[in-house]
Formats: C-alpha cells, sequence, structure tokens
C-alpha cells in the first residue's frame, strides 16, 4: 500500500507535468510512491511498528512524509530544482527520523503515557491547604 499517489504528488507539484508522456510518466511516478512507502514500512517495521498503517490520523502524517519523498525523486529526475529536491529530502528524513526516535507517535497500540493518554489517577488541586 502506497502512503501517497500520482494525483497527491500533481497536486503539490502544479508546475511540472505529470501524464502518459511526461520525463517522468505518471507510471514513473506511482513506481517512486510505492518505492517510497516500502521504504518508510521497513523503517518503521525496524522500530516495532507494524505496517501498513491504516489509521486515517496517522495516515494523514505519513502520506506528508511520503509525498515529500517523492517530490524530492521527481525533481531530482527531471534534473530542475535539485534545491528544492534537497529540502523535500531533507523533510522526508526528519519526519521518518522523528518516528523512529518517538515510534509512539505512530503505534495504534494504545500504550499508557502514550498517545492514547496517560494511566496516572486524577489528582486534586489544592491551594493554601483547600482543595479546588
Amino acid at each position: 500500500m502506497a502512503y501517497c499517489n500520482v494525483v497527491d504528488i500533481k497536486r503539490r507539484l502544479q508546475h511540472v507535468t505529470i501524464d502518459t508522456t511526461s520525463n517522468p510518466t505518471s507510471e514513473e511516478v506511482t513506481e517512486f510512491c510505492e518505492r517510497i512507502s516500502k521504504e518508510m514500512d521497513a523503517r518503521m517495521n525496524a522500530v516495532d511498528i507494524d505496517t501498513p498503517v491504516t489509521n486515517a490520523d496517522r495516515l494523514s502524517v505519513l502520506k506528508m512524509i511520503a509525498e515529500d519523498g517523492v517530490i524530492a525523486i521527481v525533481l531530482m529526475s527531471i534534473d530542475v530544482e535539485t534545491d528544492r529536491a534537497v529540502l523535500h529530502r531533507d523533510y522526508y528524513d526528519a519526519g521518518m527520523k522523528r518516528i523512529e526516535k518517538s515510534p509512539a507517535i505512530i503505534r495504534t497500540d494504545d500504550v499508557a503515557g502514550g498517545p492514547g493518554g496517560s494511566t496516572a489517577p486524577p489528582r486534586a488541586f489544592t491551594r493554601e491547604g483547600k482543595e479546588w
């Protein structure tokens, strides 16, 4: 399962033609989407995140990260805007490094103290010996 698709890339790269005869073609961009998504799955599997991720909230985060990875490949393949390509590759790498450093932001299992919330009991607030 790819975390983004050709339509997503066309939306973000409106000044680049992506169709059946362009360079890269829409088929090649689809392959880029699949390649980046497989790479993302491998990196997430390495930190014990079950893939493919299917939770809608987490998918929206992964979609943006995947788009940046694919945009970097597209821009490098047409050899224009290489600075922008490097910037998108950096965004992709930074997003994946954040996930690798804190896998709980993507994991769907409820881990105490993680995205599911704390399991600590509520405490009363006291001020000047008075409970509020």
